[in-house]
């Protein structure tokens, strides 16, 4: 079949040259490479097929997001081309990219489910374009072939020009064939999107209907509950349609004369014209048609069970139920029994588990994905109700999900809006991992690594922002391990209103190089705190009030951990709140405690102050370490021999190695203070002023000395002192103990020996 098309799209050339000289034959080199994408094409597919607004309501113009998995961009010969039916209707479709394909906004005006078609085809654009140019030319023939014909008044002529009318439109219909099987199908995939009644005020709303069961030969009146409904142009139950005639209509209620109804659980839907268009909602599971006695021996009224409305959730997560609205008219209590009637093909006895099934909220987990058909009875003590169902569709988990997939935020002109991201792996084996796209630079986390099986990553993200209008940035994500998922993440950023506070940290000015102004160093990395072993530890933030106004905050800020680590970072503001008068400035703690860390070595967490009220936010991601357990708490430095009346050597202790045994490249080790001992022998030398810090993610080390001097007046012997030196973090202080041999002077040991040489 290929060659076949091959051979037709070449001979099409050549009657394209001899009728137009600036057609040329297709080149035998593109229809190689065709043919060999066309051979590989079982690589192209659907990676994903994204919704936004994700659960749309009634009304709201939804925009559906095709990604193909197979990077067409930059490939001149192939191109893919996406066509999308929305509920079997054609929808239009733009491609932003060779791989992202957009559709124009789609309104639902019916609530429920709704399937959306997506097709991927690929073609050669070198051979379809000159098909295409060929379909011009014979286009414009046929059109003066028929205008000549139309004009010719001799017979044999005109039989003449309509044999060649005949055989151009032969051609035509060939070349259009050629041209149709040069787009091949590649891929296909079909998702479902669950839209919401509308919140608003047009749309129809049905909540519930009284009462919730009846016998199916009907005569009796049903009410519908919900609101919008004066206008409603028909109901329909179990499929049976009532048109308004029949319908005694209110703004939120509708009764009728129930028909003559089939056995089981029915749905009602109301329909609706909305400028034009036909508005549908529906209420699943609504009314439970029986035949039989509806009391007991004693008079006694079933109860009436309400399963609650259909769900949608992924493979492993927890689905909650509500049994809440069944009723009993005579108000009795109420007993429930939940049970589960049907479950997809596959699944096994761990699928569709309640954590209990006589409680009226259960949770029910399925891991195998599909419909499950749930049934609640619920009885007064006396009668059982009939069964009512619902339907919890479980849906295979993504190997990769982000969240979020849409962020939106605000940025001054000229500066970074700091953002973050989690990627989790849910496949069982260890995946890589790749993160694409400009615009954008990562904070925390890199371009392309691995993740765990069924772990999670969390990434940071700066964008420079300039101008007064939105900026759209896109971070695409690739996981590919078992099989391989894409995503995008949307990122959107507005104008924000300047803020009258700066932020700055309080940290030995080494450690940022000398920029503390923490809204520039949020651009470039996270915020660096002391951080913790045993004891709380507080790094120091400065808050500066630029504008003419005096502010109290009231609110303490949002603290968000991360990576599943919780309780560690903290801020507390005076219950009577901070108050920072105009051009003032003031001092707060952030405080980092010996909380979660989950098996990791640092910390991080997401810092959002709404500090004043329509101002824009402070957002910070700060970062901390949990520091180790130290080697011991003591070490000796011992100077030697020194003579008496003189100094001993110098000594340059190094703190990490000598308490700790490494030099550690997470967080900062903070040096609250440092006690010198009382025998004044001993001098402690610290060439930075205190607070100093002791290692650092900038790899700032230690910077100290130690010198020693025997006085004249001191005896022969041994020296001894020490230097306590506390660490924020750590509860126990570090000590040195310094040590000297103190010997006498050479002076005084000549005159021993001859005091000894004189008594012989």
């Amino acid at each position: 079949m290929i060659r076949l098309i091959t051979m037709g799209i070449l001979l099409w050339g050549s009657f394209a040259m001899a009728r137009s000289p600036n057609l040329q034959t297709s080149n035998p080199i593109q229809f190689s490479k065709f043919l060999k994408k066309l051979n590989q094409s079982v690589s192209y597919s659907i990676a994903s097929v994204r919704f936004s607004p994700a659960q749309p309501e009634q009304g709201e113009k939804v925009t559906v997001f095709v990604e193909l998995s197979t990077d067409f961009e930059g490939n001149k010969t192939v191109r893919s081309i996406v066509s999308l039916k929305i509920d079997g209707r054609e929808v239009r479709i733009n491609n932003r990219s060779e791989t992202l394909w957009i559709s124009a906004p789609v309104i639902f005006h019916s609530n429920g489910e709704h399937t959306i078609e997506v097709s991927a085809f690929i073609e050669d654009f070198n051979a379809s374009q000159q098909a295409r140019d060929l379909l011009i030319v014979l286009n414009r023939e046929i059109d003066k072939l028929t205008n000549d014909i139309a004009r010719e008044t001799d017979i044999d002529k005109k039989n003449q020009l309509q044999a060649t009318l005949d055989q151009k439109n032969t051609q035509k219909i060939d070349l259009e064939t050629t041209l149709n099987s040069l787009k091949r199908p590649v891929a296909n995939k079909t998702e479902k999107l669950t839209v919401v009644p509308s919140s608003g005020s047009v749309y129809p709303r049905i909540n519930e209907c009284e009462p919730r069961f009846g016998s199916i030969a009907g005569g009796y009146e049903i009410k519908v509950n919900g609101g919008n409904l004066e206008d409603v142009d028909s109901l329909t139950i179990a499929g049976i349609t009532l048109d308004e005639s029949q319908l005694t209509r209110s703004y939120n209620q509708i009764s009728f004369i129930a028909p003559s109804i089939p056995d089981g659980m029915q749905d009602i839907v109301v329909t609706k014209t909305i400028n034009g268009e036909t508005a549908s909602t529906i209420l699943k599971n609504a009314f439970y048609a029986l035949d039989g006695n509806f009391s007991g021996p004693s008079g006694d009224i079933h109860p009436v069970a309400f399963a609650g409305f259909p769900q949608n959730v992924q493979s492993g997560v927890s689905a909650q139920l509500d049994g809440s609205k069944s009723y009993d008219e005579r108000g009795k209590n109420l007993t429930y029994s939940w049970s589960v009637v049907s479950k997809p093909e596959g699944a096994t006895a761990l699928d569709g588990v309640f954590n209990d099934s006589s409680v009226v909220n259960p949770t029910f987990l399925a891991q195998t994905s599909g419909s499950y058909v749930i049934s609640l009875v619920v009885s007064n003590g006396t009668l059982e109700s009939v069964p009512s169902l619902t339907v919890i569709t479980v849906g295979a988990i993504d190997a990769l999900t982000i969240t979020p997939l849409n962020i939106a935020g605000s940025a001054l002109s000229g500066e970074f809006y700091i953002g973050m991201f989690r990627a989790c792996n849910n496949l069982p084996t260890e995946a890589s991992y790749q993160i694409l796209g400009s615009g954008f630079s990562l904070v925390n986390g890199s371009r392309q690594g691995s993740i765990n099986a069924r772990s999670c990553m969390g990434f940071q993200f700066s964008v420079a922002y300039s101008g007064n209008s939105e900026l759209r940035v896109d971070i695409p994500i690739i996981l590919k391990g078992t099989v391989t998922s894409r995503k995008i993440v949307h990122v959107s950023i507005v104008p924000a209103v300047p803020s009258s506070l700066s932020f700055f940290g309080k940290i030995n000015s080494l450690q940022w190089s000398g920029d503390q102004n923490l809204d520039v160093l949020a651009g470039i990395s996270p915020i660096g705190l002391y951080g913790t072993y045993d004891t709380p530890s507080a790094t120091i933030i400065r808050i500066r009030n630029t504008s003419n106004t005096s502010y109290t905050i009231t609110s303490p800020p949002q603290i968000t951990h991360m990576g599943g680590t919780s309780g560690i970072f903290s801020m507390s503001i005076p219950p009577s709140g901070l108050h920072i008068c105009s051009g003032c400035e003031v001092e707060v703690p952030i405080n980092v405690s010996p909380g979660n860390f989950n098996g990791a070595e640092t910390a991080q967490a997401i810092f959002e102050w709404d500090a004043i009220p329509g101002e824009s936010s402070k957002v910070f991601i700060l970062k901390t370490a949990k520091l180790p357990a130290p080697n011991s708490y003591s070490k000796e430095l011992n100077f030697g021999d020194i003579v008496v009346g003189s100094y001993g050597p110098v000594l340059y202790p190094d703190f990490l190695n000598d308490f700790f045994g490494t030099v550690l490249p997470y967080g900062l080790y903070e040096v609250s203070s440092i006690v010198e001992g009382t025998t004044n022998n001993f001098s402690w030398s610290v060439r930075e002023s205190t607070p100093c810090a002791i290692g650092s993610i900038d790899y700032l080390q230690t910077n100290m000395d130690v010198t020693s001097y025997v006085r004249s007046s001191s005896t022969a012997g041994t020296l001894l002192d020490e230097v306590q030196i506390n660490v924020s973090g750590y509860t126990t202080p570090f000590k040195y103990v310094l040590k000297a041999n103190v010997v006498p002077s050479v002076l005084n040991l000549k005159n021993k020996k001859s005091f000894f040489g004189s008594a012989k």
